[in-house]
C-alpha cells in the first residue's frame, strides 16, 4: 500500500455514490470534475463519510475495525492472530510497518481529502438554498476535523493538508499537534452553527450541531482544554435531544437504530452486504470466533451489584461464582463461562464452555457487546451484522463533563459530578447504587476522580475508548500489565472424571453403594454435563427410591460431589508485558508515508 495512491484519488474516482439515504449500498463513482448539479455534492458528501468505515482501501473486510479493534490492545482484550495485525501493538511492538498503523493514517487522510474536494468543488456547483448549502459545507468540515482529530491523537504531528491535492504536492511536513488543534475547534464551532440538532429518519447518520460539539468535547478531554468541555457538554445536554437508553445490551444493536436517543454519532452499515464491506464484523468476530477475549483485569473491575469491589475480602463476593451479584453491564457486555451463547441452527441454545474454546481463547472470556443473538445463526457467522460503529454516545459525554469538572473544580463540584455518574449508573435494567450510597459523599477530588475513571472503564468497554483514556490519563505503567484469566484447563464441563473419582474414593466420603453407579460409565464416569442442574438432575434420576436411596441422600450427597466436579475459577497471567515509555502513547508514522514523502525523515519516538 503506498499512500500516493492517496493523493491522487481525489482527481479520479474518490466519491461513493449513495442514492437519497446515507447509507445505502454505492452504486457507482464520481469524478469531481464532473460535478454539475446539487445531487453531485450530495453524492460526494456520502462518499466522505464512507471514510469512516474505511472502505475503499486494501485489506478486504479488515477496514471497519477501527477505534473499537483498539480495546484488544489494552488491558481490556486480547487477540493473538498475528494477521489480524493487533497483537503487536498489545506487546508494544509495534513499528513503522504496522499494517494497523498504516491502515489508521490511510483511511484519516483518504476522509481528509475527500472532505477537502468537497469543500474546494461546492462554489461550482449550483444550489439554491444558501442554508443547505451551509449545512454541505458544515458536514465536510466536521467530518475532516474528524480525521485530523484521529490523527493527532494517535500521531502527534501530522501533515496538514486543507486542498485536494495530486502528485505535484505530496511532498509535505509534518504541523504541529498545536496548530491542527486550534484548526480543530475552529472547523467544529463553524460546523455546529450551521448543522441541524436533528434530522428526519431519510438523512440518519449526518453529523449534527451535536455531533459537532460533542467531538471538540473529545477533543479538549484529550488536550487537557476542561473549560472547553464543559461548555461543549453544556451546550449539548441544554438541547435535551439525547437521552440514556434504557436497554444497554440493546444500545448497541440495529434493532434500536432509529429510537436510541443516546447515540449522538455512529457509522452506517447495512445488514446483509458483506462483499460490498458494508456491514459491522464484529457479530461474526466476538459470535463464531473465540480469538477475541476480554482481560480479567476488565472484569475485576465491575463492582457487587451493592457497589462494593468485587474481592475476596468482601463477603459478599464468592470466588467461586466470580459472575453472581455483579454490575448487570458485566453480563451485558461479556459472555461468561456458561453462559447462553446463542442458538444453533436446530434451535438448541449454545453454552460457552472455556474448556471448548482453551486453543483460541485463554481467558475464558467472550464479548457479548454488538452481538445479536436474535439474529439468524448464518448472519451472525457470516459478517452480515447491520449494527452501527458508536463514536459517541450520551454517557460518554456525561462523563466527559464529570471529568472535565472533577480536575477544574474538584470537591467543590462534588454534587454535579455523582448527578452525572449517577445518570449513567441508573440506566433501567443496570440500576447500580447511586455514588452517595455506595462511595458516599464528602469527597475528596482523588476519590471523585477514581469514581469518574471506574465509570468510564465499565461502561464503555470494547468500544474503542479505553487506548485514548490511559494515554490522557498517563496510566500506562499500571493499564499495560501482564495479560490475565480464568484458566480455561480449569473450567470444563461438570464431569467425573479418574481424577476426581479417586480424590472421592480417598476422602471416603461416598457410601460403597453409591460409588458403584459413580464408577460405571454408563450412568457416571466420564460422562458430560453441561451445567450443575443437569448433574443434579442425572443424580436424582440414578439415585431413585427404586433403587432404595432416600431423597435426602441424594441431596447431601449431590452436594458433596458437585463441589468435586464442579468447574474452577483460577486466576492466572496467560502473557507478560511492559509498558514501552519511550513509545509512549503515540503511533509510528508509518513506512510507506515516509518513502512517499520527502519531507517526513523523522518517525516519533520509539521507532
Amino acid at each position: 500500500m503506498n499512500k500516493v495512491k492517496y493523493l491522487i484519488v481525489p482527481l479520479m474516482v474518490c466519491f461513493i455514490s449513495c442514492e437519497e439515504r446515507l447509507n445505502l449500498e454505492p452504486k457507482e463513482f464520481l469524478s469531481p470534475e464532473g460535478f454539475t448539479i446539487e445531487n453531485d455534492i450530495v453524492l460526494a458528501l456520502n462518499g466522505t463519510y464512507k471514510a469512516l468505515t474505511g472502505m475503499g482501501l486494501a485489506g478486504g473486510d479488515y477496514q471497519n475495525i477501527d477505534p473499537l479493534i483498539t480495546d484488544f490492545m489494552t488491558d481490556n482484550g486480547f487477540m493473538d492472530k498475528s494477521w489480524m495485525g493487533v497483537v503487536e501493538f498489545w506487546d508494544q511492538g509495534q513499528n513503522q510497518n504496522s499494517a494497523l498503523a498504516e491502515r489508521k493514517w490511510a483511511r484519516n487522510y483518504m476522509g481528509i481529502l475527500r472532505a477537502n474536494t468537497v469543500l474546494a468543488y461546492i462554489d461550482q456547483v449550483s444550489i439554491s438554498n444558501k442554508e443547505t448549502r451551509k449545512r454541505y459545507e458544515a458536514e465536510a468540515r466536521f467530518l475532516r476535523a474528524f480525521f485530523y482529530s484521529d490523527l493527532i491523537q494517535f500521531f502527534g504531528n501530522v501533515p496538514f493538508r486543507l486542498d485536494p491535492e495530486g502528485l505535484d504536492r505530496q511532498h509535505k511536513e509534518r504541523a504541529s499537534r498545536d496548530t491542527i488543534l486550534e484548526f480543530i475547534y475552529e472547523e467544529l464551532d463553524s460546523a455546529a452553527n450551521y448543522l441541524p440538532a436533528e434530522y428526519s429518519e431519510a438523512d440518519r447518520g449526518r453529523a449534527t450541531s451535536g455531533a459537532a460539539r460533542t467531538l471538540k468535547a473529545w477533543v479538549a478531554l484529550n488536550n487537557y482544554d476542561y473549560e472547553i468541555v464543559l461548555d461543549e457538554s453544556e451546550a449539548v445536554i441544554a438541547t435535551q435531544v439525547y437521552e440514556i437508553f434504557p436497554d444497554y445490551t440493546g444500545l448497541f444493536l440495529s434493532g434500536s437504530e432509529g429510537i436510541n436517543k443516546e447515540v449522538i454519532f455512529d457509522a452506517q452499515y447495512l445488514e446483509g452486504k458483506t462483499e460490498e464491506l458494508l456491514t459491522s464484523p464484529w457479530t461474526t468476530y466476538f459470535y463464531a470466533w473465540s480469538s477475541y477475549q476480554a482481560d480479567y483485569n476488565l472484569v475485576k473491575e465491575y463492582y457487587m451489584a451493592d457497589g462494593t469491589r468485587a474481592e475476596d475480602t468482601n463477603p459478599a463476593f464468592d470466588p467461586e461464582n466470580p459472575f453472581e451479584g455483579r454490575d448487570p453491564r458485566l453480563s451485558y457486555t461479556l459472555t461468561l463461562p456458561y453462559t447462553f451463547d446463542g442458538y444453533q441452527n436446530s434451535g438448541a441454545i449454545n453454552y460457552f464452555i472455556p474448556f471448548n474454546k482453551k486453543a483460541y481463547n485463554f481467558t475464558s472470556l467472550r464479548i457479548r457487546k454488538w452481538v445479536d443473538y436474535e439474529e439468524d445463526y448464518n448472519l451472525r457467522g457470516h459478517k452480515q451484522s447491520g449494527s452501527n460503529n458508536i463514536f459517541f454516545r450520551y454517557a460518554d459525554l456525561l462523563l466527559m463533563r464529570a471529568e472535565a469538572l472533577c480536575e477544574t473544580g474538584g470537591a467543590a463540584d462534588e454534587s454535579e459530578i455523582i448527578s452525572l455518574v449517577n445518570q449513567v449508573r441508573q440506566r433501567p435494567g443496570v440500576m447500580m447504587p447511586v455514588v452517595e450510597e455506595s462511595e458516599g459523599t464528602g469527597l475528596t477530588q482523588d476519590e471523585l476522580r477514581e469514581i469518574v475513571r471506574h465509570e468510564r472503564r465499565v461502561e464503555l468497554a470494547f468500544e474503542g475508548s479505553r487506548i485514548v483514556d490511559i494515554a490522557r490519563w498517563d496510566i500506562g505503567e499500571s493499564a499495560y500489565v501482564d495479560g490475565k484469566g480464568y484458566d480455561p484447563n480449569l473450567l470444563f464441563y461438570h464431569v467425573l472424571n479418574n481424577e476426581a473419582l479417586q480424590q472421592i474414593e480417598a476422602d471416603g466420603l461416598m457410601p460403597n453403594d453409591m460409588l458403584r453407579y459413580l464408577r460405571n460409565p454408563s450412568y457416571f464416569f466420564d460422562k458430560i454435563f453441561k451445567t450443575e442442574e443437569l448433574f443434579r438432575n442425572h443424580l436424582s434420576t440414578v439415585f431413585s427410591p427404586e433403587r432404595g436411596f432416600e431423597n435426602n441422600e441424594v441431596e447431601t450427597y449431590g452436594d458433596l460431589l458437585v463441589d468435586y466436579v464442579k468447574p474452577r475459577y483460577e486466576i492466572y497471567s496467560f502473557r507478560e508485558r511492559n509498558f514501552d515509555a519511550v513509545k509512549g502513547y503515540l503511533w509510528p508514522v508509518p513506512y510507506t508515508e515516509i518513502q512517499s514523502n520527502e519531507l517526513i525523515n523523522i518517525n516519533n519516538p520509539g521507532y
